[in-house]
């Protein structure tokens, strides 16, 4: 059976494409108390995954550190444990910045290099965050750079 719009665009492929993705398992489901800004769920359109399989070096590095953080347990220790990586992820965060554009990022070198630097700064601003007296916003800040690191890394595969 063949389906047509009234336009007469054909939308066969369409329906195929809507047929696979409801064909994978749906995602685990994530606490309904993520951070403030939503977490996972708001920066994965409502509980999509995270691509585990950056290439090797300082990209996959920062992930490393920023998986648990942003991922873990949202217990009274959160801070705490956010805090006690902040310096780590801060550098991770500058070996990024100043590793080569990875090959795979290349065709927007640009965008690579103003999204890094912008890394920069969030990390930046996580660690006086996290020098604060009260870390009100501890969080947030690692928030901002988590969703920042995603849509940069977007389209990297080893």
């Amino acid at each position: 059976m063949t389906y047509q719009s009234g336009s007469g665009v054909w939308v066969v492929p369409c329906l195929m494409l809507v047929a696979a993705c409801g064909s994978s398992p749906p995602p685990a489901a994530q606490p309904a108390t993520h951070g403030a800004s939503g977490g996972e769920a708001a920066h994965h359109g409502g509980g999509g995954h995270h691509a585990p399989n950056l290439p090797a070096g300082p990209v996959a590095e920062v992930q490393d550190v920023l998986r648990p953080l942003a991922h873990g347990n949202t217990g009274p220790d959160r801070d705490a444990r956010i805090c006690a990586q902040a310096e780590t992820l801060r550098q991770r965060v500058a070996a990024v910045v100043a590793a080569p554009v990875p090959a795979a990022a290349q065709p927007r070198a640009d965008a690579w290099r103003v999204g890094t630097a912008t890394l920069a700064r969030q990390a930046d601003a996580l660690v006086a965050e996290c020098s604060g007296s009260s870390r009100a916003a501890v969080f947030p800040r690692l928030e901002e750079l988590h969703v920042t690191f995603h849509g940069l890394t977007e389209n990297l595969s080893p």
